[in-house]
């Protein structure tokens, strides 16, 4: 009795006929037709749908063909949905790192890539709302990732040590689709310091610090250097464009800076001062009992005077102005 055999499966006993398999695999067309019709009676009362016979046959031959194991598609790195790659610091062992920021930019995940791809390394809770910064260590490092609001024009971190405020600006990108930008760095000061609190610092548009907390500080320009203090009078600092200064605030502790130029060395200082101090032209009181004149300006609760000198001099050791009813004042520095 012969037997006659559905069409397609007789287009498909050909094309199996047809085939040169690999050496050392045998192809037989019956036992492929038969597993196909094994698999397709299963997936028929699965499904009732005529469409799975043609995936369950493609399986079948493909797990012929190939010995029993199937084919594996070559591992990779594989980024999340909507990730940002951020840059890393030179002579971070990391290299890559990565962030997502998710909800409503309420939160954010960081990611490391290795040879194994990207893996969940901490999450971030965000603050859109109050555009509050923030910032973690990474787990089992001292790399800091930081976020802050994509209309900040700089940003900082800042430590506060033993020998002052130490600021460390790292470059941020924007991370897409979403209103935050994100940084990486590892902060600059060294084990012998001690380190207090460390404080995200960013810059809005027009120049204002704005702390961790989304307060606004204050800044202003004396003499042709801006200056700047935050929102609880706990950092201050010069600022330009290429570099944050960033110092503990404290009221009457000089700093000063040494530039050498076409006429000899030329000193900065620089201090806080109460706000009894008035704005304007000030006498400076140097070390060695010379005098300069200074300018005070305005820098939010407090003041800020700047003093030059064009030789070598002593710091400042007081300043000295006229009061408006004509008495004569004084306001030691140390």
């Amino acid at each position: 009795m012969s037997t006659v055999l559905d069409p397609f499966e007789q287009a498909l006993r050909d094309e199996l006929r047809a085939v040169t398999p690999p050496d050392g695999v045998t192809v037989g067309p019956g036992a492929v037709v038969a597993a196909g019709r094994r698999v397709r009676r299963r997936r028929l009362v699965l499904t009732g749908g005529t469409a799975v016979v043609l995936v369950a046959l493609v399986v079948a031959v493909t797990t012929t063909l190939t010995g029993g194991r199937r084919p594996t598609a070559p591992a990779g790195p594989v980024a999340p949905v909507g990730l940002t790659e951020v840059t890393a610091p030179p002579g971070d062992p990391a290299a890559t790192y990565g962030v997502t920021v998710g909800g409503v930019g309420t939160s954010a995940t960081v990611w490391t890539r290795g040879t194994g791809g990207w893996t969940r390394a901490v999450d971030v809770a965000l603050d859109p709302e109050h555009r509050r910064s923030a910032s973690v260590v990474l787990p089992g490092s001292t790399t800091l990732v930081g976020f802050v609001p994509s209309g900040a024009a700089r940003r900082a971190v800042v430590a506060n040590t033993d020998l002052g405020g130490i600021a460390s600006r790292p470059a941020a990108t924007p991370v897409v689709g979403s209103s935050w930008s994100a940084f990486v760095t590892v902060p600059g000061w060294t084990s012998t310091q001690r380190v207090g609190p460390t404080d995200l610092v960013w810059w809005a548009a027009d120049g204002v610090p704005v702390d961790a907390d989304g307060r606004r500080g204050w800044s202003t320009s004396v003499d042709g250097v801006a200056y700047w203090l935050d929102a609880r009078s706990r950092l201050w600092g010069q600022q330009d464009t290429d570099e944050v200064v960033a110092l503990t605030a404290r009221v009457g502790v000089v700093t000063g800076v040494g530039r050498t130029g076409p006429d000899g060395v030329r000193q900065t200082w620089s201090t806080l001062v109460p706000a009894s101090v008035p704005a304007g032209p000030v006498r400076v009181v140097l070390g060695g009992g010379s005098q300069v004149t200074g300018a005070v300006g305005r820098l939010g609760p407090l003041g800020v005077l700047v003093a030059r000198a064009s030789d070598p001099q002593d710091p400042p050791t007081r300043l000295e102005w006229t009061a408006v009813d004509g008495r004569a004042s004084t306001y030691p520095l140390g």
